[in-house]
């Protein structure tokens, strides 16, 4: 049962990364992205669960919206203070010039909006061990290594 939920969950993150992507590529009707195979490809590189999200579209993505997005803003309740922000994070990774155009970039992202822990973690990185350190967590939460 766990398994299911955290594979919803990552689906459902994916879903709502693609979603914030400029221009108008998500038809609420159909629930289902227009992206050309090239853009599919490029946006899988940064996360594996996109590529589900091709030919099968999110199931309830308001019922994912409360379930996962509630359980999101429980948790930074919880650990509110507890960590660096994301946007300190952000700073520390621009820093390193991987730039927008790199998976590393996305995939760290990712992993700073899974919990203040990993923030914190990262905060405590040596600049030599940051790209080590985002493939290990990437390929632990499931995104494209």
């Amino acid at each position: 049962m766990r398994n299911r939920y955290d594979y919803v969950k990552f689906r459902y993150s994916a879903w709502c990364l693609l979603k914030s992507k400029t221009g108008n590529h998500y038809d609420p009707t159909t629930n289902k992205f227009n992206f050309t195979d090239a853009e599919w490809t490029q946006h899988s590189q940064a996360n594996t669960y996109v590529s589900t999200l091709k030919n099968a579209p999110l199931l309830f993505p308001d019922l994912c919206k409360n379930l996962y997005d509630g359980a999101a803003v429980t948790d930074l309740m919880v650990q509110h203070n507890s960590g660096p922000s994301l946007q300190e994070c952000k700073e520390k990774l621009n820093k390193l010039g991987w730039g927008t155009t790199n998976p590393l970039h996305h995939m760290a992202l990712g992993i700073f909006c899974e919990s203040a822990t990993y923030r914190r973690q990262w905060m405590l990185l040596d600049e030599n061990e940051n790209e080590t350190w985002v493939k290990i967590v990437s390929k632990k939460l499931g995104f494209n290594v």
